[in-house]
């Protein structure tokens, strides 16, 4: 009987471990998931521009939507590149975008449930920076 407690005990603490884990806190903190854009900065973007843009990340793809449609898609890897002018390493989301046929390294910056894509790595003036609030 003695035997049997100690059994029911530990499948209990077993049972109560692998329940109070949750994947979705897992995610919350990383890229996977849906991205909504708050802002784009440092562009010249038209005066009172409304965003809607949303973008999807799974573990290895994409897609970015604008206004309902579609207008990039494809792959993306973590890696380091150059920033713009210098030899120093940054963390940059390195896409392959199968619709508009192109390779791009983009710094970003993840910090709980805001994602920042700076696009000035690639030393062109009018590229913004945009900030994305994750979808709950």
């Amino acid at each position: 009987m003695k035997r049997l407690l100690t059994h029911f005990l530990l499948l209990a603490v077993v049972t109560l471990g692998l329940i109070s884990c949750k994947k979705d806190a897992d995610l919350a903190t990383g890229l996977v998931g849906t991205w909504k854009l708050t802002s784009r900065e440092e562009c010249y973007c038209p005066a009172g521009q409304v965003y809607d843009e949303t973008v999807a990340f799974t573990a290895t793809s994409f897609t970015f939507v604008r206004d309902g449609l579609i207008v990039r898609q494809g792959t993306y890897a973590q890696a380091t590149a150059a920033a713009c002018g210098t030899t120093a390493l940054i963390p940059v989301l390195a896409f392959t975008d199968v619709v508009n046929q192109s390779l791009r390294n983009v710094p970003f910056a993840l910090n709980n449930q805001k994602l920042v894509l700076d696009y000035r790595n690639r030393c062109i003036s009018d590229s913004p920076v945009d900030t994305y609030q994750r979808v709950p």
